[in-house]
């Protein structure tokens, strides 16, 4: 339980599945802090080196596109199915497995259907004392779905608020790598970045 996480099995298997997470919600309602604490997680399973994210984090950073959990706080303002084909936004995750590579979107409003693999929200706070407890439900979209308990106060040390402008320079590193590679080079063979 260093992590924050209780019962929470079959959702990081999905986690590591689909690799593509919106945490929905309300208004301050733990979107961005479930986030950080499935980055804590997925670093401290050596599944990822780091995080990039649009917002201060006190996470390993990371400045690679691989083995790397991208949170994009509100990521509806980035990424819009309206003018998805036009802005690029599909390169969001477009490879997170062959890249290694996790993406999380805690986001009031919907992002793109397209990274709505795992859909995650808090539904219940509860004080046990001495500490608080949240309940988050989630589901894939192939329709499998359960809860999971998160203790907020193991991933609160983790978590810097601030508020997103942009999507952290994301989609331009993206680009550039694209660029400089060419589309058939995208997989990070010999462990060469």
């Amino acid at each position: 339980m260093a992590s924050g996480f209780q019962s929470e099995g079959q959702f990081f298997e999905d986690v590591v599945a689909w690799r593509s997470v919106w945490f929905k919600g309300r208004l301050g309602g733990g979107k961005t802090l479930a986030a950080v604490g499935v980055a804590k997680w997925l670093i401290d399973a050596k599944l990822a080196d780091g995080v990039w994210t649009n917002f201060p984090c006190r996470l390993p950073a990371s400045s690679s596109l691989f083995r790397t959990v991208f949170i994009v706080d509100e990521a509806w303002q980035f990424l819009d199915s309206r003018t998805w084909a036009q802005n690029a936004q599909n390169l969001y995750g477009a490879w997170a497995r062959h890249m290694g590579s996790f993406w999380l979107f805690p986001s009031i409003f919907p992002p793109d259907n397209r990274v709505r693999l795992v859909t995650v929200e808090r539904t219940l706070s509860l004080i046990v004392s001495p500490w608080p407890l949240w309940w988050y439900e989630y589901e894939t979209l192939s329709g499998d779905s359960g809860g999971f308990r998160l203790r907020p106060d193991k991933v609160w040390p983790y978590y810097m608020s601030g508020i997103p402008t942009d999507d952290g320079g994301v989609k331009v590193a993206v680009e550039k790598f694209i660029a400089s590679r060419g589309i058939g080079l995208v997989h990070n063979k010999g462990g060469a970045e």
